[in-house]
């Protein structure tokens, strides 16, 4: 299966970000998950599907509308509580009430009627159940992306999750350059901050944690909001790199097209000498060419002279 650019495939991982970005996710639905059926909706290559089964998850099922994608997900993750199926996330198949959990990660937009994905994770859920969905923000997302049908403002996924979920918790997920004091034994403690408990800010991603009744939510709320996944540790002296070697290109650049504007303007300039020779000439030639006229029909015309 060919990398895109868009469907994360871990071993073709060309854009350490976009790994960065997707595993997150996961690992803050793994949280939830232990002892649930778990179903992945839109589960691509299938990583994140194993890693919730490695969390603990009674059963996963990975499901996603791309054959070549649920090929590549049973030859690369193989686990006992971990099946994969080919299937529309907008009409699952499956009973209703049956799944604990239902996961759709950068899915919504990719389909053209995002309360549809909504009402059909709802009706499979169990009363207890909940629905963990990323979406991209709009405003802040880069415009053009040829495999997304719709993106949605912070107002707009509110709103349809909204529709068939009465108890929503909406997170941001975004990336942070900061200076830390942190313990020793390696231990990690970043958290995802509910977007309700910050000011308003527009990050790159939504992730919606969605329960049909407040406590159930709540509950959920205990174990999922402290999880967070470490960037490696010199990532921002990894950025600080890109960003001085770019700078450097962008010198480079700049330089050579000095040097191209300085001998475009030395050519134009010959360019122009070379016209006014030519200019210069191509009088000469005139008045040559009259003085010859002149000298060859005063000698035809002129009457000879008489002998002395």
């Amino acid at each position: 299966m060919d990398f895109t650019g868009e469907r994360l495939i871990p071993d073709q991982r060309r854009n350490d970000d976009l790994y960065y970005e997707h595993i997150v996710r996961y690992m803050f639905a793994a949280a939830v998950v232990a002892g649930q059926s778990v179903l992945d909706a839109g589960c691509g290559a299938g990583y994140g599907s194993a890693l919730l089964a490695d969390a603990g998850a009674r059963s996963v099922v990975g499901m996603d509308v791309s054959p070549e994608a649920i090929n590549y997900a049973r030859q690369h993750y193989r686990r006992n509580n971990l099946a994969f199926a080919v299937g529309d996330a907008c009409a699952l198949g499956l009973a209703s009430a049956s799944v604990g959990v239902v996961v759709a990660f950068e899915v919504i937009e990719h389909v053209q009627h995002p309360t549809l994905l909504v009402q059909e994770s709802r009706r499979v859920l169990s009363d207890n159940g909940l629905f963990i969905c990323s979406t991209p923000n709009l405003a802040t997302y880069p415009a053009g992306n040829p495999y997304h049908k719709r993106e949605m403002t912070r107002a707009e996924f509110e709103a349809v999750l909204a529709e068939h979920f009465p108890a929503v918790a909406l997170f941001e997920e975004d990336y942070a350059t900061a200076i830390v004091v942190r313990s020793g034994t390696g231990a990690t403690a970043w958290s995802f901050t509910p977007a309700a408990e910050r000011p308003p800010s527009e990050p790159d991603y939504f992730v919606a944690v969605c329960a049909g009744q407040q406590a159930v939510l709540e509950h959920a709320m205990v174990r999922a909001r402290n999880i967070m996944y470490e960037l490696p540790a010199d990532r921002l002296g990894e950025r600080i790199r890109d960003v001085l070697t770019l700078n450097a290109l962008q010198a480079q650049h700049d330089r050579q097209l000095a040097e191209k504007a300085a001998q475009i303007a030395h050519l134009e300039e010959q360019l122009r000498r070379q016209g006014a020779w030519a200019h210069d000439l191509e009088q000469q030639l005139l008045y040559l060419r009259k003085r010859w006229y002149v000298r060859l029909f005063s000698r035809r015309w002129r009457r000879p002279s008489r002998a002395s």
